[in-house]
């Protein structure tokens, strides 16, 4: 349906989270073969990107993420140094083409990706680049948001996280003795 190159067996999702410009974090969470594999997610803090761009947040996570899989695969029993078959974004158009260009600009033409818009479940692709929406009842649908929604829950987790931890700091904290 949605003209990938390939049957996904391994899928990555990712997703951003932060509160205006306050601890941006992204998270991925995986699936293989249909089952979700938590101890292959991974949490990002963003970096580089400074303001409240999702695109440039995704674009900076991904490639992070795309180094991994740069030269001969290293360690076979971990998950982050396989590839993915298909990478989900949580987002609209924007963020599919943010990506898009990221995986041309790396001569990666392997891996499909998608972008899930979360209001109207609007999905975006190669083949639908102004998007398509599924039957709410669909399976395909059914698995691919609720690996997206993961990625939410997962980036929202690590989000709270960071900012709790610094809520309770204090200036004091860093004098010595």
């Amino acid at each position: 349906i949605l003209g990938l190159k390939n049957i996904p067996r391994k899928l990555e999702c990712y997703d951003i989270s932060n509160l205006g410009e306050r601890f941006p974090v992204g998270s991925m969470t995986v699936a293989l073969d249909g089952e979700i594999k938590k101890e292959d997610y991974r949490h990002f803090k963003i970096r580089y990107v400074s303001g409240q761009d999702d695109c440039a947040m995704l674009a900076e996570m991904v490639t992070r993420r795309l180094k991994y899989l740069e030269g001969p695969v290293k360690d076979t029993s971990n998950g982050f140094y396989i590839r993915p078959d298909l990478i989900i974004i949580d987002g609209g158009k924007a963020q599919f083409n943010a990506i898009n260009r990221i995986l041309d600009q790396k001569g990666i033409t392997v891996i499909d990706i998608i972008s899930i818009a979360k209001k109207e479940e609007m999905k975006f692709c190669s083949r639908y680049q102004n998007g398509i929406k599924f039957d709410l009842d669909s399976e395909i649908l059914r698995v691919l948001i609720r690996l997206r929604d993961e990625a939410h829950r997962f980036a929202v987790g690590y989000h709270r996280k960071l900012r709790d931890s610094y809520m309770t700091n204090s200036l004091l904290d860093e004098i010595k003795g």
